[in-house]
Formats: C-alpha cells, structure tokens, sequence
C-alpha cells in the first residue's frame, strides 16, 4: 500500500507489476516484453481514471507513473489494477485477485 498527502503531486506512483507461479506459489515479476501498453486504473469515491504507465525495466515488470493532482484532491482509498495489452485483444489485469491501495491522507493546510 502506498500513501500520499492530499494534493501531492510528487512523487510518481512506482511498481513492479507481478503474477503468482503456479508451479512455486512465489510471486514473480512480468516480464513486460513485448507488451503494447500498460495502463494503470485507479478508482476511488468517483469515476474510474486509466492513465498511461512508462514502463521503466521489462524484463523486471517496472513500471511508472507521475503523480497527478486530479487524483489527490480527495482524501481515502483508491483502488489500483494495471492493465497490459500484449496485442489486439489480449489483456492482462495484475492483481489477478482483488486490487492494491493507494491511501491519500488528509492534508491539514490549505491546498497548494
């Protein structure tokens, strides 16, 4: 779980995206070789945002995005899922179970 202060818009949200071994049970990065897009959903109190990543390190399932103000401007959760396109049609979402959480902490002040 990440956290950020309400109105932040450093640092950019970074992650490996991962997947279980069904042979190990261990989780294991992506190799996100050859993946056309990965785009990350965030979902809070409002609509859903899909925001284009910058894969940082394929092989290791590396990913970045720049933090945003719009996504910020309201305290709580915000689930996350990434979703990878690997080509026409062909989609991956990492959780494969559940989502992963960002917490945007109230911030006492006024905005910035």
């Amino acid at each position: 779980m990440l956290t950020f202060k309400q109105h932040d818009t450093y640092p950019a949200i970074e992650g490996v995206l991962e997947e279980l071994n069904e042979k190990t049970g261990a989780k294991e990065p992506i190799n996100l070789t050859g993946a056309k897009e990965v785009t990350l959903v965030l979902k809070g109190t409002g609509a859903a945002i899909e925001v284009k990543c910058t894969i940082t390190n394929a092989k290791n399932g590396e990913i970045s995005v720049p933090l945003e103000d719009t996504w910020t401007k309201t305290a709580g959760t915000v689930q996350v899922e990434a979703k990878i396109e690997w080509g026409v049609g062909q989609y991956q979402t990492v959780p494969n179970e559940g989502y992963d959480s960002i917490v945007i902490a109230a911030f006492l002040g006024e905005a910035h």
